[in-house]
């Protein structure tokens, strides 16, 4: 079994991320915490090819864990000024439709990788993207799924409601 978030966007398009609880514990833990939301997402054209939004504000920020700052497509990361105290810098969760350098206004920046798009769902994540990137914001509704069988999402059937 799996744990899941589902992202669906405003203007259509569903996906799937899986959690990677073994590498970023924490980040996941802070995530799960946090839905159901929604937010506005962005797009970061000027960071490369990512979409993010805000993840409601808390107390709990998550330490540096399984950290890049080299992102590859699909990638779903949270995002922050590390250097920057608590609740003093933006907190964002960013789906990658590409793979870029995560960066700031100044310079590469670390993020934390604590999921990953589904296999085989690229090409919807690169339409969201360019949608985003072409015709602006949209809202995102992020919501946690029940555990579930990952061959219920690789072989491309719907997860029962």
């Amino acid at each position: 079994m799996m744990r899941v978030i589902r992202l669906t966007f405003e203007r259509g398009g569903t996906l799937e991320v899986e959690l990677d609880h073994e590498s970023a514990p924490e980040t996941c833990r802070i995530v799960l915490g946090a839905a159901p939301w929604e937010a506005e997402v962005l797009h970061s054209r000027w960071s490369g090819r990512e979409v993010n939004f805000s993840i409601p504000c808390h107390k709990d920020v998550p330490p540096p864990e399984n950290q890049t700052c080299y992102t590859s497509e699909g990638a779903v990361v949270y995002w922050r000024e590390w250097d920057l105290p608590a609740g003093e810098s933006p907190e964002v969760i960013a789906v990658y439709y590409g793979p870029e350098l995560a960066r700031d206004h100044y310079r590469s920046l670390k993020v934390n990788v604590f999921g990953r798009v589904f296999p085989g769902h690229q090409e919807k994540v690169k339409e969201i993207g360019e949608r985003v990137w072409c015709f602006g914001k949209e809202n995102v509704k992020v919501e946690v799924l029940s555990e579930i069988q990952p061959t219920l999402i690789l072989s491309g059937e719907e997860e029962p409601s």
